[in-house]
């Protein structure tokens, strides 16, 4: 079963604004893979990797390695919804050898982190941002508590209201 927990951060003006450079550059990554993906037809996440890895850490080193690990991610995910998706109208199977479209990323869509990106101890949560880590306290249940330190957690996205 999967479960989703939203959690309200309580950022400083200045932790906010590291966050959307953070989300504006994953973007701009993102739109850097799309199109490769849709050339190739390629949405597989390792698959993926390995043809536009190299590509997107020249392009945007400051992301670092797992960051750009997780725009690739989220080019894979987003293909998969889009280009296989049973109700897409763009479903690959409907549309056959015709043209795909084109998924873009606007400047504020989710940015993907993982574990080596986001940690939660002491009533912290410890995000990466270009300019190194920020840090902030988090209120969880005991639930979300006990779900985030002894699930398998999936996937872990930061949406900006």
């Amino acid at each position: 079963m999967k479960l989703g927990i939203g959690l309200d951060l309580p950022l400083t003006t200045e932790q906010s604004q590291r966050l959307r450079r953070l989300q504006a550059l994953f973007a701009q990554a993102c739109n850097l893979v799309a199109p490769i993906a849709r050339e190739h037809r390629c949405w597989n996440r390792v698959a993926l990797h390995h043809l536009t890895y190299r590509e997107v850490r020249k392009a945007f080193p400051q992301l670092g390695s797992q960051m750009a690990c997780n725009a690739i991610y989220a080019v894979s995910r987003a293909s998969r919804l889009v280009y296989q998706g049973p109700r897409s109208p763009f479903n690959v199977r409907l549309v056959g050898a015709s043209p795909l479209p084109l998924i873009r990323f606007m400047p504020e869509a989710p940015v993907y982190f993982d574990r080596h990106t986001l940690a939660l101890r002491d009533g912290k949560v410890s995000l990466f941002t270009l300019e190194g880590r920020i840090h902030c306290p988090v209120s969880v249940t005991p639930q979300q508590h006990r779900h985030l330190t002894e699930g398998r957690i999936e996937e872990i996205a930061l949406h900006c209201r």
